[in-house]
């Protein structure tokens, strides 16, 4: 856990009132005969009459493609934003969690440098000593994380144009793209021995069965995760976004619609075009894998057969209601088990708090095999694209194509937790490692040269927007599909308001090297050397 209270467990009794006092509206919103169509009954019926709708067209109109009415729109929003606030109540939790609410870092962050883009700013405990120093602190630390990463994601730029001079050559280059990715995260500890334990696991690939990823949601995450759902909720029912529930079931049925909104599951998938007793490319679970067949899918797995051929593989799953208050509303049978992953009961810190699930083995094969490699094609393709002078589309239509399949390797990066520890700022550096290689070499080949250029040119990619999460945003979003078109964009700060066009016009002018960029990469390149020497030097617990 984030914070871990020793406190006494309640009585049965106890959990039973606390838990009605908590969720009373969200559960007569889920057990009451709806009328308003604000609750699950009305949600999975609807959900119910337009696959019927969607079938009798012949699947030529996808679900979140037929747009409810406003009224439907505006009752269904309501409902789910007061679910999520039942769910995810703000402020301190008595003696079991407490929820950090400190922003007066948030506008300390620079806007024109290469070393901020790495930055995430959540909420942070109310300092103790005085706001100034509290903050001169947090930027020293971030600067120097930030500066560190910088530096990687020159050297990842670098290896990566390599790996996609040729896309149709790319059989082995996603394995080695990953761990080249989490040696870089990895490098980051040489020289920190007052860095043990669980910490110095950072950048390992994940590979054990046992190795279930779990983060309770407290702390910082319980307000980033409110307000990306309120988000997700404001997108779907108020500004165009897909008209697809955010408790949304991955096989759609009407039972499981009502049990995703009792339990308050949030949960992620992506589709293959095979069936699911292929879909495993090593021997996980169950295998009747007798003569180096293709791997038949455990039972209860994350893979679920699609009745229209093919089969859908459950990425995340974030668990809003917590096991102690399903266990007092009679729930807990219903929303313990999802997709071949349990809630973890086994002690009372875990037992008081949501639960974030991330992907479990079955689903990061899929992942690794399948669903990456397929990505890291169209990344490679679309980057060959940018430098294609024979090219009809326009540079502005090329840069844009590049953008939308990094953001979609990138989803899949952060819905896959492929590291034991250090997942979601291994996909941040991946992210920004794959725009500075559509910045090609100069004419006379000069490495240094281009390696400064890459370092200057960070500033084409904005800041993350103060008070998300990259990794809940991408996580919160049921598809990549949705991910790129609602909600990557929107995960960026922009002084104009559309951070898309920043960044495009940026980078079409960073494709060509001048010299006041040039200039520009020598002083970042004097200021990298000189943050990384005082990295060294400095006392444990600084950049850390």
């Amino acid at each position: 856990p984030t914070h871990t209270h020793t406190f006494s467990a309640p009585t049965a009794e106890e959990q039973r009132a606390a838990a009605k006092a908590r969720t009373k509206g969200a559960v007569e919103t889920a057990d009451k005969p709806d009328h308003s169509g604000n609750g699950a009954a009305a949600a999975a019926a609807a959900a119910a009459a337009a696959a019927a709708a969607a079938a009798a067209t012949g699947g030529q109109k996808k679900i979140g493609d037929m747009k409810p009415s406003h009224a439907v729109l505006k009752k269904t929003g309501a409902a789910a934003r007061r679910h999520i606030i039942a769910l995810l109540p703000q402020g301190p939790l008595g003696v079991a969690d407490v929820e950090t609410s400190a922003t007066h870092h948030y506008d300390y962050l620079p806007t024109d440098e290469p070393w901020s883009r790495f930055v995430v700013r959540t909420p942070r405990e109310t300092p103790a000593h005085g706001l100034a120093t509290d903050v001169a602190l947090w930027r020293e630390r971030q600067e120097g994380w930030g500066w560190q990463s910088a530096w990687a994601a020159v050297r990842l730029a670098n290896r990566l144009e390599e790996m996609l001079a040729d896309p149709a050559e790319l059989d082995g280059w996603l394995d080695a793209w990953i761990d080249s990715l989490g040696a870089e995260r990895q490098s980051m500890l040489d020289g920190r021995e007052w860095i043990s334990g669980e910490q110095r696991q950072i950048g390992y690939r994940r590979w054990r069965g046992t190795q279930q990823i779990l983060t309770p949601i407290s702390g910082h995450y319980r307000p980033m995760w409110r307000a990306a759902l309120l988000q997700r909720v404001a997108e779907a029912t108020e500004k165009g976004g897909p008209h697809v529930p955010i408790f949304q079931s991955p096989d759609e049925s009407t039972e499981e619609a009502r049990r995703t909104w009792n339990c308050g599951a949030v949960l992620s998938w992506a589709d293959i075009p095979v069936s699911c007793s292929l879909a495993l490319h090593l021997d996980i679970g169950e295998s009747d894998d007798k003569n180096g067949k293709p791997a038949r899918a455990p039972s209860n797995s994350s893979l679920i057969n699609l009745a229209s051929g093919g089969c859908r593989v459950v990425l995340n799953r974030a668990i809003l209601r917590t096991p102690m208050d399903a266990a007092a509303l009679g729930q807990l049978s219903s929303c313990n088990e999802w997709y071949g992953m349990s809630v973890v009961q086994h002690n009372v810190s875990y037992a008081v708090r949501p639960q974030w699930l991330h992907a479990d083995l079955v689903a990061v094969d899929v992942l690794e095999h399948r669903l990456l490699p397929a990505a890291l094609q169209r990344v490679a393709i679309a980057s060959q694209e940018v430098h294609n002078s024979s090219s009809r589309s326009p540079l502005r239509v090329r840069l844009h194509d590049a953008a939308e399949a990094i953001a979609e390797f990138t989803y899949y990066m952060f819905n896959g937790a492929l590291y034991t520890r250090g997942s979601a700022a291994i996909a941040i550096l991946s992210h920004h490692a794959m725009y500075l290689s559509l910045l090609r070499s100069p004419e006379d080949g000069e490495r240094g040269r281009l390696a400064r250029h890459r370092l200057q040119a960070l500033r084409c990619l904005p800041n993350w927007r103060a008070h998300t999460m990259p990794d809940v945003e991408a996580t919160s979003s049921h598809t990549a599909q949705a991910y790129t078109s609602y909600v990557y964009w929107k995960s960026f700060d922009s002084a104009s308001g559309d951070p898309r066009e920043e960044l495009l016009s940026c980078l079409e002018r960073a494709l060509v090297l001048d010299a006041e960029s040039e200039e520009r990469g020598r002083q970042d390149a004097h200021r990298l050397q000189k943050a990384l020497r005082e990295l060294k030097s400095s006392r444990p617990g600084v950049g850390t």
